[in-house]
């Protein structure tokens, strides 16, 4: 096992806390998990951090860092028993270290006041009443010397009071010797010092090293530049400072200037003498950049990124001319996120004169090929003379040529042709499979042709070529495993990797797969909704690479499937200021952003990368994608259409056993990852329990930039989906819908032949409905000797028939659908309806979601409340009932199961019919039982409850002739069946269970006091009534050609009716005037009359 550099650690704690010394003779364990524990600490998850501390205690039960880490957590919990016990062992230990003062600076803080002063003397500050924030401070350290982060906050505002200079820096020096690689508290003893005069060039140095700390970089270079221009004429000690400045902004002008005029001042020979940027001899200057160059090396080969950056900038500035150094450099630059300037560091080297050329140009084609920049790479190598080609730039020369092969073979795929791609493949595979180089690329073509199995086969013969297997064909190996998902067997062949004795190019490659494994490992772990492994997984690669923006981004990722969105957007904000021309971050940040329902700033980041890649054909049907989740389809058709013609221009057995490796049982390294066997490489995450104590199962997926060998189709299918969303559509059916009851009265029979056209409209559709509607309740037969259900008891007889068309125009749109009408004109009263119905999420992750239905709507339980009637023999007139008023609801899902509710209040009026409201509530929950993309199987509980303000169900002048009971109450268990094909989708569903409801007694004519008082003010009696409440339906629908669908729905209840039992059923035909393809939707959505079935 290759030995973990503590320069490692030293860049944790440069990044993110105060370092202090670490115990000679620890061991790995113990180092990891000190790691471990300052990454939680750093984050304030002082409980967690304290968890990892005691198992540190058990090694060693005197270290004092250790005991400090448990007592924050003890304090966090507000333990102040155990806080006081650890303050005793930390005094008896070592009464004079700096955790003893800190442990006792953080009970001190802890109090409600003293928080409270903390918290004024902030704000104060950065309001910038800096005295004002001084006086706070002093009176809350009440004469005690600060220590740690608040020493930090005191003594950087106390260096700006006008006599506090001095001691500020005292301060800022003394914190910096206790935590010497503390960047922070470098930069802000740096600032300070660039105020004063005398100690300004010295603060400068300082400044120009902390430039290349990503961490602080952006504010060190703002300082940096700012104590520049305090000068009003440098002197010549001055002049290196401004030339380093310079070499990094060559463009700026007003630096520049004051550093001409310095030079202006002095002699010719005193501005030669500062011009040779402090560089000594040359002999030994080129010694000590070897000794530097050979250090970063070693650095790199322990996976030491920090310590290596820093032999490299040493390196370079004794001899920039050195390629190699130039290369690892822009390597970091690149695995930081740096893009941009690794290509300054390295595409402005060949252009130097050197004596060294043929190297140079090498070194930039080979920078050219990490950047998969195959052209640039073969512009810089067609430049060395054949005569200085060494084998190693002929190698590469001839990956170039297979490239090129390669690129044709995708090239054909994407056109959709992928036999022929796959044959060119087979004419490159006979190359020399003693080249791991070309191997790799030959593999990761099969891969990106969905041909994992002759990829896997091909590098398995290269391996088994040599026994035992070579490194560079196992390296070759690992990175095919990686990209075919076959995780378990990476780890044991990185297991095995970990054991040799690599080089210094062999443990950078490994130590770069381990990364990409471990990364890939912690996003399956947030896939499967294993949050807190996904975290720990994540934790040491931060560590290494805190400013990487694969390892932000994962970690942004967590953190939204923790639902912790505003977090993982800081984040994602925090790397596009780093990473400006980074389009996954951009894109990545847009989805979130909408996610959290911030248009603006999604629809900022979507431009940005349209402005990025402006002919990236896979780059904007990755926009298209995102505003189509937006909702606005329209300016996502048009992106994938320019897609798409972007394309189609650019167009014209296991090693495991043989290498005797098992999987082991769990083992854990310091930061509780469970690793294989005899190695620190990490179990796969297909090995690894959820944790039980999170349930998040959110899964997030985010674009990667790689193009596929079916993007062109991918795109062809989703502007395919866009057309069908958009199509004009014309549907027209006929349905039939009966209730049982009295002929001429409750009986009824419903037909109606329902037309709907809908027309693209900007992001939404436009809606023109026609209904004509046929009502039959049968007839009246009137008995002269009692009041007739029509009024007074001269009626004999009469038909109840009623026809009319009903029309409405609406707009629909993601979340908001509206809509005007009338109903049947032609009926006894025609009234005007319509509504208004707003949905959407409510928390950014979209689980909590909520409706919002206005609207008044006919009531159509009889011809009566429907159309209204007329008694012949009085000539009275009555009904054409609309129930009036809102529903809010809610809804929260929690992956696989949910819960729902919602609350109604409606006023139900009709046409000299008595007044009468409706309240109603609902509420259920449901499980996803079975659930794939083709098929899925739901089932609930479902509660609801009715009341009326007045029972009015009944059929004399001025009742309504619909059913309102005083209270109705029913549970059901609903079970959903919904599934498609190419051509069908149906849905079943059933609703069983109880039902109870009471009516009070209602008047005979409750709106007219002369005919109560003539009938001898007779009522309809109160009735109470239970049973079983069942709910039946079906709906399919099929496409009988491209661009017809035939479609047909059933049902029957007895729910919300009364005594009474209804069933119905229809059938329709859509006629789309774009042609559809692809899978039926699912759920179905049946077509029905805009007044129910």
């Amino acid at each position: 096992m290759y030995p973990k550099n503590k320069l490692v650690l030293l860049g944790l704690a440069a990044s993110l806390m105060p370092v202090f010394v670490m115990a000679q003779g620890q061991d790995e364990a113990s180092k990891k998990l000190i790691e471990s524990a300052r990454y939680w600490q750093s984050k304030e998850n002082y409980a967690r951090a304290a968890t990892v501390w005691s198992r540190a205690l058990m090694s060693n039960p005197n270290e004092v860092e250790a005991l400090y880490g448990v007592a924050l957590g003890q304090l966090a919990k507000n333990n102040i028993t155990g806080v006081n016990e650890s303050l005793d062992k930390l005094k008896k230990l070592d009464p004079n270290s700096r955790f003893t003062a800190l442990l006792e600076q953080d009970i001190y803080l802890s109090s409600k006041t003293n928080v409270q002063l903390r918290e004024k003397a902030r704000l104060l500050g950065e309001e910038g009443k800096i005295d004002e924030s001084v006086a706070q401070y002093n009176l809350l350290l009440n004469g005690r010397v600060p220590q740690g982060n608040l020493a930090l906050e005191y003594y950087m505002r106390l260096g700006y009071t006008d006599n506090g200079w001095s001691n500020a820096i005292a301060g800022l020096e003394r914190i910096s010797k206790q935590s010497p690689n503390n960047v922070e508290i470098k930069l802000q003893l740096a600032k300070l010092m660039v105020l004063k005069e005398n100690s300004r060039l010295d603060g400068l140095v300082q400044l120009s090293k902390l430039s290349k700390d990503p961490s602080v970089g952006s504010e060190a270079n703002e300082w940096w530049r700012t104590g520049l221009i305090w000068y009003k004429v440098p002197r010549s000690n001055a002049f290196p400072i401004f030339e380093a400045y310079l070499k990094a902004y060559p463009d700026d002008a007003e630096v520049r200037a004051l550093l001409n005029a310095g030079i202006k001042e002095q002699s010719s020979n005193v501005a030669t003498a500062q011009n040779n940027k402090g560089v000594g001899g040359g002999d030994d200057s080129s010694l000590r950049a070897s000794d530097a160059f050979e250090l970063a090396k070693k650095s790199l080969a322990n996976g030491d990124d920090v310590g290596a950056r820093a032999a490299l900038d040493k390196s370079l500035k004794l001899n920039p001319d050195n390629p190699w150094a130039r290369l690892a450099l822009a390597r970091l630059y690149i695995k930081s996120g740096q893009e941009r300037a690794a290509k300054d560091l390295m595409y402005t080297m060949p252009y130097r004169s050197s004596n060294d050329q043929a190297n140079i140009l090498f070194a930039s084609a080979i920078f050219s090929t990490d950047l998969q920049n195959w052209k640039q790479a073969q512009v810089f190598l067609s430049k060395i003379p054949s005569k200085d080609r060494t084998k190693d730039m002929q190698d590469l020369q001839s990956s170039f040529q297979v490239r090129e092969q390669i690129d044709n073979a995708l090239t054909l795929s994407k056109q959709g042709d992928k036999p022929a791609g796959l044959a060119l493949l087979n004419q490159i595979e006979p190359v020399d499979l003693n080249n791991p180089a070309l191997l790799t690329l030959l593999a990761n073509a099969y891969v990106e042709l969905n041909e994992p199995n002759r990829s896997l086969r091909l590098i398995r013969q290269a391996v088994a070529k040599n026994n035992p297997p070579k490194t560079d064909d196992l390296l070759a190996y690992v990175a095919i495993l990686l990209r075919t998902k076959e995780d378990a067997e990476a780890a044991t062949v990185l297991a095995t990797l970990q054991q040799r004795k690599l080089t210094v190019a062999e443990r950078s490659s490994f130590n770069d797969l381990l990364f990409t494994y471990s990364l890939q490992q912690a996003d399956q772990l947030r896939v499967q909704g294993n949050l807190v492994a996904a975290e720990d997984r994540l934790a040491p690669l931060l560590i290494q690479r805190p400013n990487d923006p694969l390892v932000v981004g994962s970690l942004a990722a967590v953190y939204q499937s923790s639902g912790q969105n505003k977090k993982a957007l800081d984040l994602y904000q925090q790397l596009i200021l780093k990473n400006p021309s980074n389009i996954d971050i951009q894109l990545s940040a847009a989805r979130l952003a909408l996610q959290m329902n911030n248009s603006e700033y999604a629809n900022a980041r979507l431009q940005k990368v349209l402005t990025l890649a402006p002919k990236d054909p896979d780059v904007i049907a990755s926009v298209a994608r995102i505003y189509r989740d937006e909702g606005k389809t329209r300016e996502a058709e048009a992106l994938f259409e320019r897609s798409l013609s972007l394309m189609t221009a650019s167009a014209n057995n296991s090693l495991a056993a043989n290498l005797n490796q098992q999987l082991g049982t769990k083992q854990f390294t310091g930061n509780s990852v469970p690793t294989v066997k005899d190695s620190t490489v990490p179990l796969p995450a297909s090995s690894v329990t959820a944790s039980s104590n999170n349930s998040s199962n959110t899964d997030t997926v985010f674009y990667q930039g790689s193009v596929t060998s079916e993007s062109q189709r991918l795109v062809m299918a989703d502007l395919n989906e866009i057309k069908q969303e958009r199509s004009a559509t014309a549907t027209l059916g006929t349905q039939i819908r009966s209730r049982n009851g009295n002929s001429g009265t409750s009986k009824l029979t419903d037909i109606e032949t329902p037309l709907e056209i809908r027309i693209p409209a900007s992001d939404g559709k436009a809606i023109v409905q026609v209904t004509p509607v046929s009502l039959n309740a049968g007839s009246v037969n009137a008995s002269f000797s009692s009041p007739t259900p029509f009024g007074t008891n001269n009626i004999t007889s009469q038909s109840q028939t009623a026809t009319g068309v009903g029309v409405a125009v609406g707009y629909v749109t993601k979340g908001v659908a509206v809509d005007v009408g009338t109903t049947p004109i032609g009926f006894t009263y025609s009234n005007l309806t319509g509504g208004v119905k707003v949905d959407g999420a409510v928390d950014d992750a979209k689980t909590l979601s909520y409706l919002v239905n206005v609207s008044s709507r006919p009531v159509t339980d009889s011809l009566l409340s429907f159309a209204g009637t007329k008694a012949n023999g009085s000539g009275n007139q009555w009904g054409g009932v609309m129930a009036s008023g809102g529903r809010f609801g809610l809804s929260k899902d929690l992956g696989g199961y949910g819960f729902y509710g919602s609350a109604g209040f409606y006023a139900v009026n009709g046409h000299n019919v008595a007044s009468n409201n409706r309240r109603d509530f609902s509420a259920g929950s449901y499980i996803n039982i079975y659930k794939r993309p083709d098929a899925e199987l739901t089932a609930g509980l479902n509660l609801s409850n009715l009341s009326y303000q007045q029972n009015l169900s009944n059929f004399t002048y001025g009742q309504g002739g619909y059913f309102s009971p005083q209270q109705y109450n029913a549970a059901t268990i609903p079970i959903i069946w919904s599934a498609i094909s190419e051509k069908l989708s149906y849905q079943l569903k059933a609703a069983v269970g109880y039902q109870g409801y009471s009516q009070d007694s209602s008047n005979y004519f409750p709106t007219n006091g002369a005919l109560q008082a003539a009938s001898g003010n007779l009522k309809y009696a109160s009735q109470t009534s239970s049973g079983a409440a069942y709910n039946l339906a079906a709906g399919s629908e099929y496409q009988v050609a491209p661009k017809f669908f035939l479609g047909g729905t059933a049902q029957t209840d007895n729910t919300a009716t009364g005594t009474y039992r209804q069933w119905g059923a229809g059938i329709y035909l859509r006629y789309s005037f774009e042609s559809i393809n692809g899978l039926m939707p699912l759920p179905l959505k049946s077509f029905t009359s805009p007044y129910g079935l």
